[in-house]
């Protein structure tokens, strides 16, 4: 073998390992992204309401009730009923506010 091979050798050599390396590379990556998407299914797992959850629902829808059907909203939030109701309004539309509650 003469020089010009030997260059030619070590170079299709360097080529491949970077190639090798790169697949490497992106299997790695591929396998995380696998294992962050399982991650986040088991947090999305169907919520079972517990007690607390029921009361403090309960508790929310009660508050709400009382907001907006009576004159202590004034009161509480310095708002009538009606005005309070459309700020909730707007802020969800604009995506400013979102439900705490669990619905499901």
């Amino acid at each position: 073998m003469d020089l010009n091979d030997e260059v030619l050798k070590t170079i299709i050599f360097s080529d491949f390992m970077r190639k090798l390396a790169l697949v490497h590379t992106a299997c790695r990556y591929l396998c995380y992204i696998i294992h962050q998407r399982q991650q986040l299914k088991r947090r999305r797992v169907s919520h079972i309401p517990t007690q607390s959850t029921i009361e403090r629902q309960k508790v929310r829808d009660e508050l709400m009730s009382r907001l907006r059907n009576s004159e202590k909203c004034y009161d509480v939030i310095r708002m009538g009923p009606q005005a309070f109701q459309g700020l909730c309004d707007i802020l969800r539309r604009d995506g400013d506010l979102q439900d705490t509650a669990c619905h499901g």
